[in-house]
């Protein structure tokens, strides 16, 4: 089964004009949106192409794990991927290293002076606010 990417394909279906339209198809189908790739039985048969379609990249990917020429390096990602989309996914560990003085910090055997006193400074008073000035309104003209 030949199915098309949405760079080197566009809408089968033509707009009233009789001109083709030249959308994307939505992927696994033939058509656009607008076209009728919104419907459910579209996009259901859309999905099941897309599913195959993996199938068989998944059987070729086996294919080159089985194969003794390509390198072993190549043959372990490939075998690496294959468990990865089967969702057998190797656990991700994050080695975390806590540093001496975070760990005094955290914990208040270490004090950060921070150059604050408890003495207050002297409240200076502040000048006089400057009086506003008067506002004149104007009756409004019609």
């Amino acid at each position: 089964m030949e199915l098309k990417t949405e760079g080197a394909s566009r809408c089968k279906a033509r707009r009233t004009n009789g001109e083709p339209c030249r959308n994307y198809p939505i992927k696994g189908a033939t058509v656009c949106r607008k076209h009728g790739g919104g419907a459910p039985q579209v996009r259901k048969k859309a999905a099941e192409r897309i599913a195959e379609a993996a199938d068989n990249a998944a059987e070729l990917l086996v294919l080159f794990m089985q194969d003794s020429k390509n390198d072993i390096k190549v043959r372990v990602q490939i075998a690496q991927d294959l468990l990865n989309r089967a969702g057998y996914a190797g656990k991700n560990a994050v080695d975390l290293k806590v540093s001496v003085f975070d760990q005094a910090v955290s914990s208040g055997e270490f004090l950060v002076d921070l150059g604050e006193t408890d003495e207050r400074p002297a409240v200076e008073e502040a000048p006089p606010a400057p009086t506003p000035s008067p506002v004149r309104l104007r009756k409004r003209r019609r």
